[in-house]
């Protein structure tokens, strides 16, 4: 196994991976790629990938953030294991190096959101030593409508 950043040889398989998540919506095939190219045309925006061969086996979206009165930090915005390599070391592989990542830009730390049902990845990140310190209400406004 191992961590690389996203290249355009890993979107079917990236693809793929993305429809394990267990969301209660879909996307297409297309949609991903366009979100994916419009996160990736910003350069504070980074995809990596754990590998092994040309097999996809788990992503992080991160991102430099600047907020005034914080200290810089990584913000990992999206990471998802596939299901089958799940509590086998992919997820903190993937962990590891987004650290590693943020403590060579001289951040102060790492930061995520993480679902309120999600329990069991509330578990590996305080296994990982992540601690839970802020509950918020997230809001939207569809503009589209």
């Amino acid at each position: 196994m191992r961590v690389e950043e996203y290249k355009d040889k890993h979107f079917t398989e990236f693809y793929s991976l993305y429809l394990d998540w267990d969301m209660d919506f879909t996307v297409n095939k297309e949609d991903v790629q366009t979100r994916l190219a419009m996160v990736l045309d910003h350069p504070e925006n980074r995809v990596l990938l754990v590998t092994e061969g040309d097999a996809v086996l788990a992503y992080a979206q991160i991102r430099d953030s600047y907020d005034i009165g914080l200290e810089p930090y990584l913000e990992i915005i999206q990471l998802l294991v596939k299901k089958s390599k799940r509590s086998k070391g992919v997820g903190k592989l993937l962990l590891q190096e987004i650290e590693t990542l943020a403590r060579s830009k001289g951040f102060s730390g790492v930061k995520l959101h993480s679902n309120i049902i999600r329990s069991r990845a509330h578990v590996f990140y305080e296994r990982n030593g992540y601690n839970y310190f802020k509950c918020s209400k997230f809001y939207e406004k569809n503009l589209h409508k």
